[in-house]
């Protein structure tokens, strides 16, 4: 579709653009602040407390999900075991 325009979609190159990891060193980095490091794990309690959260509470709505799909038969059998049917 972007050849119409003669501009070269990504989806029709041929190359691959890729990212060479070795070519990274450890000098290049700086060393993390006490600050920086302090921020960087609070970021992931935080994140990971969200995440803990999330799974939670997605848990509550099936298990409320379940319980409303089958709240007919389980009143049904609990009406037949009071009055013996």
């Amino acid at each position: 579709m972007n050849d119409v325009l003669g501009i070269q979609g990504s989806a029709e190159r041929t190359e691959a653009t890729t990212f060479d990891l070795s070519a990274l060193q450890a000098e290049d980095v700086p060393p993390m602040t006490t600050r920086e490091m302090i921020t960087a794990w609070s970021l992931g309690v935080s994140g990971s407390a969200a995440g803990v959260a999330l799974a939670a509470g997605a848990a509550i709505v099936v298990i409320n999900a379940l319980v409303f799909a089958l709240s007919p038969f389980l009143g049904l059998a609990l009406f037949a075991r009071m009055f013996g049917y």
